[in-house]
């Protein structure tokens, strides 16, 4: 692309800017598997794949994304019993850092990575409509 013939001119213009925001975008999924795989993906992800083993190195970015996004869209279904959980006081330190890392997984974490996807899709849109269009 940056060759001596400079033949891909034309194309710098057009993927320049998707690339920043795409990488961003799938080193956040992959650390956040990372991150969170030993207490909450690895579990669920046994549950609903019991004979595949689980590597989250070796996992693409779509397994990433639909994991989080399994994740994500379940929430709201035991978003009330987390929150009791969570106020509960007779449990113990390392289930109540648990449950509070599944609250900031589910109400933070996944959130702020799908929004470095609409942000960067949002700002080649418009580069594309301003200069392009």
């Amino acid at each position: 692309m940056y060759d001596k013939t400079d033949a891909a001119k034309d194309f710098r213009r057009y993927c320049g800017v998707t690339l920043a925001w795409w990488h961003t975008y799938k080193w956040a999924s992959h650390k956040l598997v990372n991150v969170f795989a030993k207490d909450f993906i690895a579990p669920l992800f046994h549950h609903l794949f019991p004979s595949t083993e689980f590597n989250a190195d070796k996992m693409k970015l779509s397994g990433h994304t639909t994991l989080l996004s399994y994740i994500r869209l379940a929430f709201p279904s035991f978003r009330q019993e987390l929150k009791l959980a969570v106020s509960r006081g007779d449990i113990s330190q390392r289930n109540q850092i648990l449950l509070e890392n599944l609250t900031k997984l589910c109400e933070y974490f996944i959130p702020v990575v799908i929004i470095c996807v609409f942000v960067g899709l949002s700002c080649v849109l418009f580069v594309i409509y301003f200069f392009y269009l």
